[in-house]
């Protein structure tokens, strides 16, 4: 839980009197036990350590398995989790898969990222080795480790979607590592408008 740590001081420092509504987006995955932490919960977002407590007014059964865009109140609780006030099909999202005809994340094989956004949008490839929680307001919630994140590249979506190829080394000393992506879009014209999306992630296996 250390790595919750900053995120939880910034937004004890910057909350409201009235607490704040968060916009986000993930693939949401039902539990098949309610976390110590927080026994309230019933779902949480896939590739994270996030818990998700749906309001009477949402039925977040409907959305399992689906990338969905929410809003909702940080829980108070001693893991990351919201309380879900709305949920609705996410426009854009990040989607992690093995590239080529293979079903799996082998070792010296080749994993897609891919990533769908606004048109001309500037999209950044991140990497990290674990989730994370920050939550941004209207800008979405950083769901990988800050600490641990990488920049691969930026690239520009022409025409709504971007790719990136990932090589994985053949090196039998990543076998079990979970590597962890998040999506990003950055439209500068005609206004200004950045969304952290949804995260994704793989664990590398052995050939």
């Amino acid at each position: 839980m250390i790595r919750y740590t900053l995120a939880f001081v910034l937004l004890a420092a910057l909350a409201p009197a009235t607490p704040a509504q968060f916009n986000f987006t993930g693939k949401v995955e039902k539990l098949t036990k309610a976390p110590s932490c927080l026994p309230t919960a019933t779902h949480q977002i896939r590739c994270s350590e996030i818990y998700l407590v749906p309001d009477a007014s949402v039925d977040l059964t409907k959305w399992e398995g689906k990338v969905t865009k929410m809003t909702g109140r940080v829980e108070v609780a001693t893991c990351p989790a919201f309380k879900v006030l709305t949920a609705a099909s996410a426009g854009y999202k990040l989607a992690i898969k093995p590239s080529g005809s293979g079903a799996n994340f082998r070792i010296g094989e080749t994993v897609e990222w891919k990533t769908t956004g606004p048109f001309l949008s500037l999209m950044p490839f991140l990497m990290a080795a674990g989730p994370g929680f920050l939550p941004l307001v209207n800008y979405g919630c950083f769901q990988i480790d800050l600490l641990t994140t990488l920049w691969l590249q930026t690239d520009v979506a022409l025409f709504g979607s971007v790719r990136y190829l990932l090589p994985i080394p053949n090196d039998t000393n990543l076998i079990g590592l979970t590597i962890h992506g998040q999506g990003v879009y950055l439209v500068i014209l005609p206004t200004l408008d950045v969304k952290v999306i949804n995260s994704d992630c793989f664990t590398i296996i052995a050939k």
